[in-house]
């Protein structure tokens, strides 16, 4: 055999190999019976969703880091789980209302059970609730068992897609900002990636669709102000199947005459600003809110209709420069 014969023959041989596909992601089979939100916008954590066919599902985030994994639980695990959740107490849980403390955590158990009113308890970190501890402590007993399984997804955190929108959106953003000098500014870009997951190619509106989230180191949503000059229409993002884009926007951050700590102040692309007073040195979370048609109007023809949330991208503002 020739080596022109040889080199055929291994070329057919590529050929008629099948390539490895690449698995899709695992989907609930069931209704979503149990629900563990446990990410702090600061310094990650997990999530945890279980559906009546024993899929559990959880997510383990690091920094804007994520992992996702697939357990089955077996009949009888499942029938055990359930059995425990009112011996536990959790249905008898009363939260201790008070402030959280400077990054502070505060997960959420989420009950959708059958033939049982839905609940949904919170608790702040610190505090000491033997009803709430119980299951929240057996439920993350599955996350860490889930997560010595291979990963099925790893990648940058994001807000899980609408199960009927398969459509994404994630806050892009640096880390750190500083402080300018009292004669400058500091300018940046905030990025909101679109991810269509759909099999079809999708039309995104941007006139008063967005509105941003910005929360302190406690959690606490700060006041947005702003206003608009003049109306200007931007262009619909135009997303293709299974593919994503960066919406920018411009911002800058500055401190005014007579002030003592900087504002936000970012270009919302229609003519308008989005404004945020007195932002003192220190970590905070923005998220950037979706829905279309905003509310009291009509949707535009062919754009892309639901409402999404993304995850919040946490950054430091760091203590001014000196000049």
């Amino acid at each position: 055999m020739n080596r022109i014969t040889t080199a055929l023959l291994c070329f057919t041989a590529l050929l008629i190999v099948p390539l490895p596909s690449r698995a899709a992601a695992p989907v609930p089979t069931g209704a979503i019976i149990i629900r563990l939100d446990d990410v702090h916008g600061l310094f990650g954590g997990q999530t945890l969703a279980l559906d009546a066919d024993g899929n559990l599902f959880v997510r383990k985030v690091r920094g804007r880091q994520e992992q996702r994994y697939h357990l089955k639980l077996p009949a009888d695990e499942l029938a055990a789980l359930l059995v425990f959740i009112p011996e536990s107490g959790i249905l008898g849980y009363q939260e201790h209302k008070r402030p959280g403390v400077p990054d502070e955590a505060r997960p959420r158990i989420t009950l959708s059970l059958p033939d049982r009113k839905k609940l949904t308890a919170d608790k702040w970190a610190n505090d000491k609730a033997p009803h709430f501890d119980k299951l929240y402590e057996r439920l993350l007993q599955l996350v860490e068992r889930a997560a010595k399984t291979p990963p099925y997804r790893e990648g940058q955190f994001e807000a899980i897609a609408d199960a009927k929108s398969g459509v994404v959106m994630a806050v892009v953003m640096p880390e750190r900002i500083a402080v300018p000098p009292r004669d400058g500014e500091t300018k940046f870009e905030i990025g909101l990636r679109i991810t269509n997951r759909t099999n079809q190619d999708i039309s995104i509106d941007l006139f008063d669709t967005v509105r941003p989230v910005l929360k302190d180191g406690q959690g606490r949503e700060l006041p947005l102000t702003g206003g608009r000059n003049a109306t200007r229409i931007p262009e619909p993002v135009e997303v293709k199947a299974g593919q994503n884009d960066t919406v920018l926007y411009a911002a800058r951050l500055s401190v005014p005459e007579g002030k003592k700590h900087p504002r936000l102040v970012v270009d919302d692309r229609t003519g308008g600003i989005w404004v945020y007073h007195d932002l003192t040195p220190g970590r905070y979370t923005l998220g950037l809110e979706y829905a279309h048609p905003p509310a009291g109007r009509v949707a535009q023809p062919g754009r892309w209709v639901g409402a999404t949330t993304t995850a919040p991208a946490a950054f430091e503002v760091a203590a001014i420069q000196k000049p």
